[in-house]
Parts: C-alpha cells; structure tokens; sequence
C-alpha cells in the first residue's frame, strides 16, 4: 500500500487532517512561507502536532547550499523530539560536501529516519541529478529517497524529470531496500498516473490541496487525492 503524505503549514490544519488520520500514514511539517520547498516549520507547529500525534510525523530541516554543524545539530533535535522522518533538501553538487553532510546526518539520527531529497529541476539550480545523489545515499543506507521540485512555477515532476526517470530511479531504490517517495507540484492526473506506472512507497502533496487564494488545505480536494492514493473507484469516501 503506498503511504500518503500530507503536508501542511498551519496550526489550523491539524484539525482537518486529524479528521482523516486513518487515510494520512505521514503528517509532513513545513514552513510553507518561507519560498523554500524543504522549508523547516515553526517550532509551535511541531510542538502542536507532536502533541497531538495521530501518524507518523516528517520534519524539514530545509533546502541546504552547503556543510555545515547547525543543520547536523538541528536534526539532532529534532531526533531527541521524536520526530519520526527528518528530510533534507540537497541543493548542492559538489560530492565530497553532499557525502559529508549526508554521512553527519546518518550518523546523529539515532531513532528518526533520514529522507534525502533530490531535486528534478536539478539542472535549474545546478544541484545534483537525483540519480547521482542516490549512489551517494545507498552508501550509508538511508532510509528514505526522495524526489521532489525546487522551483514552484505550475509545472509537475513528472513535466521536470519525466517518467522513464522516475521510474528508474523507484526500481533503484527497490534494488537496495531504500524507500522511495516523490512529491513535487503533483496535480490529480500525475498521482494518478504515478500510481499505476510508479507505484512509489510514498506520495506527498500540498499544492494541489490548496485554495490559491488563501494557500490552506481543503477538504474536499484532500478527499480527492485519499480517493485515488488509498481507494479503488467502488470505495470512495465522501
């Protein structure tokens, strides 16, 4: 069964989510304000949700440029709140930096899982090709590889990175018992297609959830995508 992903970035939003908590497996923390796609939430929002945990919990600790022992340490913290997934957005592409930082990482997060994430507008800010940060991650066995999109601009990761790659990049994470999730700009026809053609261990949204004007989840797109990510078309809820 593929795990659903919602993210969210208001305190407001918790109520909403919890209402579906049997159809959401990872309960994703971002600072949605922050123009980062890895943005790392409020302090308040974490709190809050640990509080009120109801599934497992994901914490970024932001879209990272370079090394340095302030990211190690905040995931550290994160670890000892008992965080369940602690995500990093590798924006560099220097090898020898993404492998120290990454092998930091592992080595301080003792109970929380590691999700490295890859971005597939890569060639758009110059990171890493996601596939060349996966052979960096299955060198220290991370948890989680992830695939997402740095630049928000209306275009989907399927429209950046393109099937064949996806799909390529899912069956090396399964060659090496790495999970592999993958969000980015997703709009329903993309989940729907990921869905039969991928088949991913994890799916994340926000975008497509939102209302444009206020930017906060709705509930009747929410339901849509628990439709098509849990449920076959004679088991909808409603």
């Amino acid at each position: 069964m593929i795990k659903l992903l919602i993210s969210i970035g208001y305190v407001e939003e918790l109520s909403l989510t919890y209402k579906y908590k049997q159809y959401i497996d990872i309960l994703d923390l971002k600072n949605v304000r922050s123009g980062e796609a890895l943005g790392c939430p409020t302090y308040d929002l974490i709190k809050r949700a640990l509080e009120n945990k109801f599934t497992e919990i994901s914490v970024p600790i932001g879209d990272l440029y370079y090394y340095s022992t302030n990211v190690v340490t905040l995931a550290e913290i994160f670890n000892e709140l008992g965080v369940d997934y602690v995500k990093a957005g590798i924006c560099m592409n220097n090898v020898e930096e993404i492998t120290r930082l990454v092998h930091s990482l592992r080595d301080v997060l003792t109970s929380s899982r590691l999700v490295v994430a890859g971005f597939g507008d890569y060639y758009e800010i110059k990171s890493i090709d996601p596939i060349k940060l996966f052979n960096i991650c299955r060198r220290f066995d991370i948890d989680v590889m992830m695939l997402d999109t740095k630049i928000k601009n209306g275009l989907s990761i399927i429209e950046k990175y393109g099937i064949e790659n996806i799909i390529k990049l899912r069956e090396e994470c399964k060659a090496h018992d790495m999970m592999f999730a993958i969000a980015g700009g997703l709009k329903l026809n993309d989940i729907v297609k990921i869905v039969r053609e991928v088949y991913p261990d994890v799916i994340g949204v926000r975008s497509i959830l939102c209302n444009e004007r206020s930017s906060i989840i709705v509930e009747d797109r929410l339901k849509e995508v628990i439709n098509i990510v849990k449920f076959s078309p004679l088991k909808l809820i409603y």
